[in-house]
C-alpha cells in the first residue's frame, strides 16, 4: 500500500455526533470491555449507557483493549493480550464474532488497536520477537489483513494515536521484551528503555522521539487531547519503594512533563487507563494496583481529585461524564462539573478487564 494513499484517506474527518446517534438509535451498545466470570473464562461485552451488560461473547483468550471502528460503529476488534496472537472482530449490534485474525510469523500484539478517522485502516501494534523489535501493521480496517507496517522504533509498542488529523502515529514504546511462549515474563528488564515516538505516516520515519529520567520507567499507555496534548501513563519496573513520576505530558515541549506534587508512591507504581475528557485539559487515569482513580488538570499538572475504588481501571469518555468499570464488576459514573462519583450498576460475577472503550 502506498502510504500517501494511506493519508488521503485516514485524515478524513467524520462527524462524531452522527457515528454515534446512529449506533445508539440501532442498538443499545454505547460502551465495550473484556470480562472473565468466576471460572476463569473470557468474554467481550456490550454495555449500554446506565452500564448494563447487553451481551457477553465468550473467546478462548484473555482481552485487553478494543477499538471501535467510526465508519462502521457497529464493528470493534478484540485484542488479545499477555502476549496475544489474536485479533477478533465483533459485531457490537447482535453480540456475534465476524473473523479473526493470527498474529504474524514471529509476531505478537500486546493488547491495543487504532483506526483511521475514516475507519479503513486498523494500526496495530506488535512485537517481532525474534528480532527484539517493535513494528506497527497498518491492516485493512474491515478485513484486518496487513497492507504495510512500519518499525514502532522502541520495543514492547503498547498504545498508540493518530495526530494531526492522521499524518503523525505517535506510539507508547513499553520497552519491554516479552515471548508468547512465557506470557508474563518480561525478558529484559536490565536493559530495557521506553519512549515516546512520533512516526510520519506518509513515509513510516521517525520524526522525533523521548525518554523518560529512569531506564525503567515504562510508558504503557496514553490519551490525546482535542490539541494533540499526548498524556502517558507509566508503569515503573524498578524498586517498589522507589518514587518517580508516573504521569506525564507532552505538547511540543523538548522534555516529557511529569504531573506535578503528588505521593507517587501511593500508585503502586503502576498506572492503567487514561483518558481525556473531550475537549480541555481534564484527564482521568487508573491505578488498579493501588486502587485509585485520579483526576488531572493537564495544563496546569496538577492533581484535582482523587477516589479510592477497588482494582479500578476502565475508563471511558461520553459527553459530559466519565464511565469506569473495576474488576469487582461495578460500573460507576464520574459527572461533569461535578466530579460527582456514583455507582450505575454491578453485574455479578463479571470481573471488568482494564479498559473500556466507547462506541
Amino acid at each position: 500500500m502506498n502510504r500517501r494513499d494511506f493519508l488521503k484517506g485516514s485524515a478524513a474527518t467524520l462527524s462524531a455526533s452522527s457515528l454515534l446517534g446512529a449506533c445508539v438509535n440501532a442498538k443499545p451498545v454505547r460502551f465495550v470491555s473484556a470480562h472473565s466470570d468466576t471460572k476463569g473464562q473470557y468474554f467481550i461485552a456490550g454495555v449500554d449507557a446506565q452500564g448494563k451488560k447487553k451481551f457477553s461473547l465468550q473467546v478462548d483468550k484473555r482481552g485487553h483493549g478494543m477499538a471501535v471502528n467510526p465508519a462502521s460503529a457497529h464493528r470493534a476488534v478484540y485484542v488479545s493480550r499477555r502476549p496475544g496472537v489474536e485479533l477478533h472482530q465483533v459485531n457490537l449490534a447482535n453480540g456475534q464474532l465476524i473473523s479473526r485474525m493470527q498474529a504474524g510469523a514471529d509476531r505478537h500484539f500486546v493488547g491495543h488497536a487504532y483506526f483511521s478517522a475514516d475507519g479503513r485502516y486498523l494500526f496495530t501494534p506488535e512485537n517481532h520477537y525474534q528480532k527484539g523489535e517493535g513494528s506497527i501493521s497498518i491492516r485493512d480496517g474491515q478485513s484486518l489483513k496487513v497492507l504495510d507496517e512500519m518499525p514502532s522504533y522502541g520495543i514492547g509498542p503498547h498504545e498508540l494515536h493518530l495526530l494531526n488529523g492522521g499524518k503523525i502515529l505517535v506510539v507508547a514504546n513499553g520497552g519491554i521484551l516479552t515471548h508468547p511462549s512465557q506470557p508474563r515474563k518480561k525478558l529484559n528488564l536490565d536493559s530495557m528503555q521506553s519512549s515516546l515516538a512520533y512516526i510520519d505516516t506518509q513515509t513510516g520515519k521517525l520524526l522525533s522521539d523521548y525518554y523518560l529520567p529512569d531506564q525503567q520507567q515504562s510508558i504503557r499507555h496514553l490519551d490525546v487531547g482535542s490539541d494533540d496534548t499526548v498524556v502517558m501513563g507509566v508503569q515503573y519496573q524498578g524498586l517498589p519503594n522507589k518514587s518517580v513520576p508516573l504521569i506525564y505530558r507532552h505538547m511540543g515541549e523538548q522534555q516529557l512533563q511529569p504531573m506535578l506534587d503528588y505521593g507517587w508512591r501511593g500508585l503502586k507504581q503502576y498506572t492503567g487507563s487514561v483518558t481525556f475528557a473531550g475537549a480541555g485539559s481534564l484527564c482521568v487515569v487508573s491505578s488498579p494496583r493501588a486502587h485509585k482513580l485520579t483526576v488531572w488538570d493537564i495544563s496546569q499538572q496538577q492533581l484535582l481529585k482523587e477516589y479510592d475504588l477497588y482494582d479500578v481501571c476502565g475508563v471511558a469518555w461520553d459527553k459530559s461524564r466519565f464511565i469506569v468499570t473495576t474488576g469487582a464488576g461495578f460500573v460507576y459514573q464520574l459527572a461533569l462539573p461535578s466530579l460527582e462519583l456514583s455507582v450505575l450498576n454491578k453485574e455479578l460475577g463479571v470481573k471488568w478487564d482494564n479498559h473500556l472503550v466507547a462506541v
